[in-house]
């Protein structure tokens, strides 16, 4: 049996006994959640598609965008940087065929079409004899805060073909 004067002491030492494996497994359980929400904010979530590397194949021609790089943008527009669209081009018609970067048009997220930046001479353009391939790099001005675009070749009225592109974050 139990005294009075140590009832108190008791019941102290069996609740503080309880109180320790609670306050362990909340311990516990609050590490695991905040490795949880910590791991969940830094993990980058990229779950857009990209087309990046798909060929297309357009009257014959086979289309394929290989890289695209952001760099500085060479206007005098503060808000905005320059896409590069790196492209390769196979003919496999019968006739020559003339390709250029101005065939090309960029729609951003804000469904606003940016036509090849005319300044730049390094935009590619030529006619593609039968059966041969060639490389080329178009540039195209777009907004700094724009992180999809749809690249459409349109050499008319009509758009031909469409990749879903990525915008990387790293600059040249």
């Amino acid at each position: 049996m139990i005294h009075i004067k140590n009832l108190a002491r008791y019941s102290i030492d069996k609740l503080g006994g309880t109180m320790k494996s609670i306050k362990n497994n909340l311990f516990i359980v609050f590490i695991i959640a905040l490795m949880v929400m910590v791991s969940a904010c830094t993990t980058e979530k990229n779950d857009e598609k990209t087309d990046l590397n798909k060929t297309i194949r357009s009257n014959k021609i086979d289309m394929v965008v290989t890289d695209l790089v952001v760099s500085n943008s060479q206007s005098e527009k503060k808000d905005t940087i320059m896409l590069e669209v790196e492209m390769e081009f196979k003919n496999n018609s019968k006739s020559d065929y003339g390709i250029g970067a101005h065939d090309f048009k960029v729609k951003d997220q804000d469904g606003k079409i940016h036509d090849v930046y005319g300044m730049e001479p390094d935009n590619f353009g030529d006619v593609l004899p039968p059966g041969k391939s060639m490389k080329g790099t178009g540039y195209y001005e777009v907004p700094k805060n724009t992180k999809n675009v749809s690249f459409i070749y349109q050499p008319k009225e009509e758009s031909l073909a469409e990749w879903k592109l990525t915008v990387p974050e790293r600059k040249r």
